[in-house]
């Protein structure tokens, strides 16, 4: 039997889609509320949700198009980074993403707009960054196209009504990009 080239990747598919089925199949409102990341976070103490909403998702088409660009990105990070490596960057640094996030949560609610962000995507743009800055570091123009993805997939849906947490996107962007950039070797430097 063939050895499987991104075991992680595939486990965070697998996490995902077993919480959301899980969720869905539940149709509680409440679960929803304690597992995505919202002012309960602060209010109730949730400290959890940071790890949970990066496995809930809004709707089957946000899980799908988040399980796609996971496959896509994600068997390329743990490729490039190595399993271990990646499933503590993955879950390390999508936290933090959720954590800066709720700082834009917490302003949200203080001016009487309730958020409860869900989803992979600031994660998810956390590898993207980091690939694009340690496999791109000496392409620009590659680079800043890769940035032009996120801000598309940050911005277009918001013109056509779609909520996005496009400030999740670019803090997981930045997250990444920090990372690469002090402590990866380049990629010229590994291959």
């Amino acid at each position: 039997m063939a050895k499987l080239s991104s075991p992680a990747t595939f486990a965070l598919i697998l996490l995902n889609l077993a919480a959301f089925f899980g969720a869905t199949f539940l149709h509680s409102r409440e679960l929803w509320l304690a597992l995505g990341l919202n002012i309960y976070f602060l209010e109730k103490l949730y400290l959890f949700q940071p790890l949970t909403s990066i496995f809930m998702h809004a709707g089957a088409g946000h899980l799908l198009m988040n399980m796609l660009f996971l496959y896509q990105v994600g068997t390329m990070s743990e490729l490039y980074l190595g399993t271990k490596k990646f499933i503590i960057f993955y879950i390390v640094g999508g936290v933090l993403t959720q954590i800066l996030s709720f700082i834009y949560i917490y302003f949200a609610f203080e001016n009487e707009k309730f958020i409860n962000l869900v989803g992979a995507s600031g994660a998810l743009c956390m590898l993207f960054g980091m690939l694009a800055t340690s496999v791109l570091y000496s392409d620009k123009k590659a680079w800043f196209g890769y940035f032009a993805i996120v801000v598309a997939m940050s911005f277009l849906p918001l013109l056509m009504g779609i909520n996005v947490a496009w400030y999740a996107h670019f803090i997981g962007w930045g997250i990444g990009c920090l990372y690469a950039k002090f402590y990866l070797k380049r990629a010229d430097e590994i291959f």
